[in-house]
This record gives structure tokens, sequence and C-alpha cells, in this order.
């Protein structure tokens, strides 16, 4: 389970705009999370983190029902180390992100996507063995 806010307060203001042309002008977003993810063999085993990071959005096609490629990386506060056979090591990790976001109606605003996550603490310390999930998603603007 997870439930973001996302702002555009990073539309201008975290590269120039001559790095933005150089990579494709992307619309920039900062998106905070909480997240709750429990083990499927044992529903009391759970895990709760708290994330922060920056999305990058490509508009890929479309301009009624438009289509995007979301990209990101993060930081992420995990409540515990470990859930089911996974040894995390730290609470601290981060979370890179890449998917597909599309907008399906011409008179609304909500899109969904589907998306890769990734959890990991960049080798800080030992084991590391990560999280991987693929989510699909529903996101609609206030």
């Amino acid at each position: 389970m997870r439930v973001g806010l996302r702002s555009n307060a990073l539309e201008q203001q975290l590269l120039p705009n001559n790095v933005l042309d150089l990579i494709g002008s992307p619309s920039i977003y900062l998106e905070g999370a909480l997240n709750q993810w429990r083990d499927s063999d044992n529903h009391d085993d759970k895990l709760n983190a708290l994330t922060l990071l920056p999305i990058f959005q490509w508009h890929l096609a479309g301009e009624q029902r438009p289509l995007y490629l979301e990209a990101g990386i993060g930081v992420a506060l995990l409540d515990d180390s470990t859930i089911s056979n996974r040894d995390l090591s730290i609470h601290f990790q981060f979370e890179d992100r890449i998917g597909l976001s599309w907008q399906y109606g011409t008179n609304s605003k909500a899109r969904v996507s589907v998306v890769y996550t990734h959890y990991s603490q960049a080798d800080l310390d030992r084991p590391n063995d990560g999280l991987d999930f693929f989510s699909l998603n529903w996101h609609y603007p206030f």
C-alpha cells in the first residue's frame, strides 16, 4: 500500500534550463509517500517506509490522452531493516523508480501508471538484499 503526494515545487528550480534541454526537457516533481509492505506468506510481517524523491517526467506521445515516462532516485526511511527473508541491514535506503504513466481520460487529469521500484542502501552495509516491486498506481491531482 502506498499513499503519496506530488508537488511541482521543483519544476524549474532543480536544474538550469540548459541542463533540462540536454536531458529532453522533463517536468520535475517532488514526491513524498508513506508505504506499507506486508509479507504475502505472513501478513503480520510488515515494513513501513517514508520516502522522498524527485520525479522526472517526459511526455512520450498523445495530446488528448498523453503517455509519460517517469523516473526518479530518492531516499527512504524504514521502521525496520528486515521483512520476510530480506535483510536490508539499515533503516536508510535509496528508492529507484521507473514507469509509464497514462492520462486515460480527455476530460480528467487522473492517470494510471505501471512502475518498477527498487530499494537498496548501495552497499553502505552488508547484507544488502534490497527489495523490488512492480505496481499498478492510480493518481488524481487535487
